[in-house]
């Protein structure tokens, strides 16, 4: 009796034990499963990051690429601070082309008109026509809102070569910014 006893109780340690590992290998394997789905969000998260890292280190490589035209692009567009150089800048295109220029008035731009320059050159119409050609050329948009040009033998001064001229001009600014 002694040895179906034993028996008995090995076999229901056996099943004690059986049950026991087969308890601990599920509650294992769902412990695995639960940290395994957590590691592949965390995965996914970090790919994303490290996408996104990436994408932002090529638009900042673009933007120090570009900073350049962002600064040429950036100059082009008049301010209050730069519509002096502007003014300078029309006073040199005169001196270029060989007339003389005098300024009558300089607006910067407001709600109701955009910038303006209004100003005379006096000198041959050639010289005033190279001036306009270079007016044109410059990286400022604007336009000739208003030109009258006056022969100076019409205005009765003598002793004026015949091709003297007087070229009054208003000018009109559109890349102004306030």
């Amino acid at each position: 009796m002694k040895i179906k006893f034993r028996a008995v109780y090995l076999a229901y340690l056996g099943v004690i034990l059986l049950l026991a590992l087969g308890w601990a290998s599920r509650f294992f394997y769902l412990k695995i499963k639960n940290i395994s789905q957590i590691i592949e969000e965390a995965q996914a998260k970090i790919n994303l990051l490290d996408s996104e890292e990436k994408e932002f280190a090529r638009s900042l490589a673009d933007l120090k690429a570009s900073e350049e035209q962002i600064k040429t692009l950036s100059s082009v567009f008049l301010s209050e601070e730069t519509f002096v150089d502007f003014v300078e800048l029309v006073e040199h295109l005169a001196r270029i082309s060989g007339v003389a220029i005098k300024i009558e008035s300089a607006n910067t731009a407001s709600a109701s008109s955009p910038a303006s320059l209004s100003f005379v050159l006096d000198g041959d119409f050639r010289g005033i026509a190279k001036f306009l050609a270079l007016l044109d050329k410059i990286p400022i948009a604007g336009m000739v809102n208003g030109m009258e040009i006056t022969p100076r033998a019409a205005r009765g001064e003598e002793k004026i070569s015949p091709d003297a001229a007087v070229a009054k001009i208003s000018y009109i600014i559109f890349n102004f910014i306030k």
